[in-house]
């Protein structure tokens, strides 16, 4: 017990440090969608936190489930069947990364303040113009001070993984395990790579 509070007091003044410059984490996990909302929630901040949360949901999905009490949904209208073809957005809206940078210019720039996840990461770079749309979202987080994070349903060593790991200031790894969900932190810059840690469901 006393390690697992010293492993979490070492991610939180990690990600403190990295909160006051902004800063964008990549959840994988080749895991259940439970495990993977619940880090969710836990990366928007306390319910009773001053966050401002912005939820990009990529796919069918249910927003609240990822979002631990209110905050701004944007649909990112990617057919997560086919990640090559998005579908026609439901109703007219203005482009997901115009709709962000909006969104954190209302936040101000407190460090951690705003707070922006997206729910599936893979069809979002591999649809036209994602690649470019992930990396506008990067940089507008970064300008706010803010933490993003953006979920992959892959392992840790998978090559997508890699692919994309050298973009995002950390990697958070989730599996479920017998005794609930758990998530282990890798910071390479930082030589910081956490045991597995309990996530609170």
């Amino acid at each position: 017990m006393e390690s697992t509070r010293r492993d979490r007091a070492r991610v939180r003044q990690h990600l403190a440090r990295l909160k006051r410059r902004g800063c964008n984490l990549l959840v994988v996990g080749a895991t259940d969608a439970a495990t993977h909302r619940a880090a969710s929630r836990r990366l928007f901040g306390s319910p009773d936190a001053g966050r401002d949360r912005v939820l990009i949901a990529v796919g069918e999905t249910d927003p609240d489930r990822w979002l631990p009490d209110g905050g701004r949904v944007i649909d990112a209208a990617v057919d997560t069947r086919s990640a090559a073809a998005p579908t026609a957005p439901s109703a007219p809206s203005p482009s997901v990364p115009a709709a962000v940078d909006a969104a954190a210019g209302e936040s101000g720039d407190e460090p951690g303040r705003f707070r922006l996840g997206v729910t599936a990461l893979a069809p979002l770079l591999e649809s036209p113009g994602g690649a470019e749309t992930v990396a506008s979202l990067r940089e507008t987080v970064r300008e706010a001070n803010g933490v993003g994070h953006y979920h992959l349903s892959a392992p840790f060593d998978a090559d997508r993984t890699r692919a994309v790991a050298a973009d995002f200031d950390a990697v958070i790894e989730l599996r479920r395990a017998a005794a609930g969900p758990q998530e282990r932190w890798h910071v390479e810059g930082a030589d910081l790579v956490t045991p597995w840690l309990p996530l609170e469901e």
